[in-house]
């Protein structure tokens, strides 16, 4: 029996070279893309957005916001990233929000699913899509 190797010609070798070079070229862009400099601090509270501000890692900040019961939040802001503090039982029974933890990447969120409260990281002028008639 043949090994596996001896069964392969030059031009699959060549095909397996071409494919590894596009697939770490790929990585290499999308990394080269992730300019953590330029994010933002994203809030929506019941689907309508109430803050959007660059994120300046340079500096430490609360932000207090509305919730619909009439109580208040508060977002910790640090260079390190964006924290929520506890909120009392009565309003967030399961604590889940605080217990988050700290985000700092695009992408990453805390959810408050009571209060209808998401904070997100974003890309300043990242494309934000409507949900659509058939996921609403």
């Amino acid at each position: 029996m043949r090994s596996c190797l001896s069964l392969l010609k030059k031009g699959d070798f060549a095909i397996m070279g071409i494919v590894l070079c596009s697939v770490l070229m790929s990585f290499a862009a999308l990394n080269s893309r992730q300019d953590d400099k330029q994010l933002e601090i994203i809030v929506t509270i019941n689907g309508e957005e109430v803050y959007r501000q660059p994120w300046s890692r340079e500096q430490t900040y609360t932000i207090g916001l509305n919730l619909p019961k009439g109580a208040k939040a508060f977002l910790d802001v640090t260079p390190e990233g964006v924290q929520m503090q506890p909120l009392p039982f009565e309003v967030c029974p399961a604590q889940i929000c605080s217990h988050m933890g700290r985000i700092s990447k695009p992408g990453q969120v805390i959810l408050c699913v009571p209060n209808k409260l998401i904070v997100e990281i974003a890309r300043v002028g990242s494309l934000q899509l409507d949900i659509d008639g058939i996921t609403e």
